[in-house]
Formats: structure tokens, sequence, C-alpha cells
């Protein structure tokens, strides 16, 4: 008998492209009678997916801001023994849902597993530079489980069991909610583990306004997560960005020389948002989802 599998799909601003999602969901090389899928529409003022034509979904409706509050949601009203988080942006490939629980169940113990995602373009033969850009930063997820002792919940299986352990994710948060979770998890000495065949597909970001608006969402959950107040701490909030910039311009440039001198002036430019936008939420700001 298999275990029972519920997959969790918070939606916001993401309806246009849910169905992409839904229907690599339906095509699941898992037996269709041992996973569920559910949407948590997180729309800001009432609910408005229409999922009539996907009769195997279950659709909740969740208030309060955020996907960490709408995964919450999904966890509460879920009966699978195994969690399996994605986002309504992404697209599982056909033996995601068969891969995942392989791993988890190789663990023998509840566990945390982090699969692959893999970045694709809105025209593969001609991307934008900003697609090449969010490409060659996004989502390292074997290295995020591996050194940094979380996984991004656009593609993360999960036991019951963890949740009963260490609480559900921090509703609080509308980023970096992923990292904060898998640190109680690293703290609790649960196993986290990289799935290289437990694939989903993300976009890249295809605009400057989409890596904008990226921009500005981790850089709200990095405020939110830091104890310090005040104008006071922007001096380290600079610092630490720049030394986060330095980083990624060192994997940019392994990544392509010939393409460097835009990469490091998109770089530049979001480095600048991201400086921006904690100075106006240490002056008492409040941090925005998107």
């Amino acid at each position: 008998m298999k275990p029972l599998v519920s997959v969790i799909v918070p939606c916001f601003e993401h309806s246009s492209v849910l169905r992409e999602c839904l229907t690599a969901l339906r095509q699941q090389s898992y037996p269709a009678d041992s996973y569920e899928i559910i949407v948590i529409d997180n729309s800001d003022d009432f609910p408005t997916l229409d999922l009539s034509s996907f009769p195997e979904t279950r659709v909740e409706y969740e208030a309060r801001p955020g996907s960490y509050a709408a995964r919450n949601k999904g966890i509460g009203v879920a009966r699978g023994q195994i969690f399996a988080f994605t986002d309504a942006d992404c697209v599982p490939g056909r033996h995601w849902i068969e891969n995942g629980v392989t791993h988890l169940l190789s663990l023998k113990c509840a566990g945390v597993i982090g699969g692959r995602i893999r970045i694709t373009f809105r025209d593969p033969t001609a991307p934008s530079i900003f697609e090449l850009f969010d490409a060659a930063l996004a989502f390292p997820q074997d290295l995020y489980v591996t050194k940094q002792h979380f996984a991004v919940t656009a593609n993360m299986f999960v036991s019951r069991e963890v949740f009963e352990r260490v609480g559900s994710f921090n509703s609080r948060l509308k980023s970096n909610g992923d990292w904060e979770w898998g640190q109680r998890v690293f703290r609790n000495n649960i196993p986290q583990r990289f799935g290289d065949n437990v694939v989903v597909e993300h976009p890249a970001r295809a605009t400057l306004g989409a890596l904008m608006v990226k921009t500005v969402r981790l850089a709200g959950g990095a405020v939110d997560l830091s104890t310090g107040v005040g104008l006071m701490q922007v001096p380290l909030d600079i610092y630490n960005d720049l030394r986060v910039a330095a980083a990624h311009w060192k994997a940019l440039a392994r990544k392509s020389r010939r393409r460097l001198l835009s990469f490091t002036a998109i770089l530049a430019f979001l480095t600048l948002v991201r400086i921006g936008e904690k100075t106006r939420l240490r002056a008492g700001g409040t941090s925005r989802r998107a």
C-alpha cells in the first residue's frame, strides 16, 4: 500500500499558469488514489479560483497574506502521511511524486527531501538577459539542502511527523519562511536530503521588473527575520548585502564571462533595490509579498 501524499500548492496571482501545474499533477505516475491535490487560494480579498475543470483538486481559501500562511492552511486540512510542496508556477515531472516518496522512505525515519528545480525559458532559443541572469543564480537546491540546511518549498517532500515535531511554517513571514523552518528541522537533527531526480520546472523571471519584485520580497523576508530594528541597522544591512552581491558576482563570473558586464549591471541595480527596500522597512515600512 502506497503512503497517501498531500500535494499542497499555494496560489497568489498565478491562476493563469496554475492549470499547467495541475495538469502535470493529474498525470503523475504515482497511483491516483494515493495522493490528493490541495490548492490554497491566497487572493487579497476573496476566493477567485475556478478549478471546476479539475474536480480531483480541493480548493481552500486563506485570507492571511503570504505563501507560508497558505501552506499552513494546506497542512491543517491535509490527510496524507507525506506532504509534497510545490508552487502554482511550477510544473512537476511525471515521476515527481513517485521519486519524492521513494527518497523520503529511504531515510528510514521522518525527514525532508528537497528536489531539483529546473529553470525554463519562454523561448529556449532566445532567452532574455534577465532570464539568463535569473537562471544563473536561482534555486541551487542541492547547496541549500547540503550546506544551508533547508529546502525551497517550490519542491519539497516532508513526513507529517516532521511538522508534528518542529511546528508549522512561520505565517508572519512573506519570504524566507522555508529557510527559517529548515533551521528548526536542522536543530532537531532531522535528516534533510537532496533528491536529484525529484524534478519540477520553474520559469525564469523574464524582465527586470520581475527580478525587482523577487528582490523586494526577499529583502522583506530578511528584515522580518532579523532581530534588529530601526535605521541603526542600515549600515549592517549594506555590509551584508554587498557581501551577498560579491558572492553572486563570483557565481555569475563562473557561469558566463561573455555576459558578465550585463550581469554585473543587473546585479548592481538589484543590490541597490534590496538596500533601498531594507532601509524603507527599517524606517517603519511593512514588508510586501510581491
